[in-house]
């Protein structure tokens, strides 16, 4: 499994193929995604000298949970292509996977720019889980699943932790 979260680290295609064939990453998706988003509340909380907040928590599992709903509706419908077919399981494990380099945030503690490098690596690794798990030829289309789904996500969420009036 160790290999596993390597590869996908080093942006190989056949880890995320891996991931996507087989269900019994689901549960190491999960633990991907429960663990980045603890450790993406910590640094917020050191960054901005406040107590750990449950809401930062909360707020990342819902960006993602949402972003992996609207990646696997819009990849599998709109910007379907004659090769798409994935089910939600495959996007969900794909994208899971796609968070690791999400734990190099706490980097950030000792070297704020690596903030920057860290993001672009993470948003590399979003599309390629996405390419893989759509089964797109070419990844331009889900550089656009990305970008679409990532705005439309960050707006339901906002409006949503507004609306319910959580504060993080």
């Amino acid at each position: 499994m160790f290999r596993l979260f390597i590869d996908c680290l080093l942006l190989k295609r056949h880890a995320y193929e891996h991931v996507e064939e087989y269900s019994s990453y689901t549960y190491y998706a999960l633990a991907v995604i429960v663990t980045t988003s603890l450790t993406g509340a910590f640094r917020l909380a050191i960054l901005e000298g406040q107590p750990f907040s449950i809401g930062y928590v909360l707020l990342s599992l819902t960006f993602w949970v949402v972003l992996t709903g609207i990646v696997f509706v819009l990849g599998t419908t709109l910007m379907k292509t004659s090769e798409t077919h994935a089910t939600f399981g495959q996007v969900w494990r794909t994208l899971g996977f796609a968070q690791l380099p999400a734990l190099f945030y706490l980097f950030v503690l000792i070297f704020p720019l690596i903030g920057i490098v860290v993001f672009v690596w993470q948003s590399y690794t979003t599309v390629l889980a996405i390419q893989t798990a759509l089964d797109y030829p070419k990844m331009l289309r889900a550089v656009g699943v990305y970008i679409i789904s990532a705005i439309a996500a960050l707006v339901f969420v906002v409006f949503v932790f507004a609306a319910l009036g959580i504060s993080v």
